[in-house]
């Protein structure tokens, strides 16, 4: 927008910068508006793991497409030492009532602590399945950060 927070708002379409946008300026940004959303991660949380026994895990960070805090975040359940399964809705309901499928496509994991060295992410429809192990390859509970597009 040339006028910055000075701009006239909402956009209007129109012929030059003093009635508003042209057509093409309005339909480049609409395409970039889509593109950016398309391209964010879906949702970026962090994962604590208990060792003691039982083991456990929480969210403690989630930021995501749906709403940001751990109010919004995926259920967690434990299947051992360094094995995690994120479960996310099926769908998610926006500010407007209207409600989108998710489906993930991508799921990137990194460790936090400098026991765990290589996670892996299995996907199985909206199931994210975190493991970690150490350098020897042994399981082991180490906090992790997850990422998921």
């Amino acid at each position: 927008m040339p006028w910055g927070a000075f701009a006239p708002l909402p956009i209007r379409l129109g012929g030059n910068p003093e009635e508003g946008w042209a057509p093409e300026q309005h339909a480049r940004f609409s395409a970039d508006l889509v593109a950016i959303k398309r391209t964010a991660p879906l949702a970026r949380l962090y994962c604590n793991q208990d060792s003691g026994s039982p083991f456990a895990a929480s969210i403690t960070y989630y930021f995501g497409q749906n709403g940001a805090g751990t109010l919004y975040a995926p259920t967690v359940t434990v299947g051992g030492a360094g094995d995690v399964s994120v479960t996310f809705p099926s769908y998610w309901t926006d500010d407007y009532e209207r409600q989108h499928p998710l489906k993930i496509r991508q799921a990137i994991a990194r460790p936090h602590a400098a026991a765990g060295r290589f996670p892996t992410c299995t996907i199985t429809g909206n199931v994210v399945r975190v493991r970690t192990v150490t350098d020897a390859g042994v399981a082991s509970a180490t906090p992790f950060s997850l990422r998921v597009w």
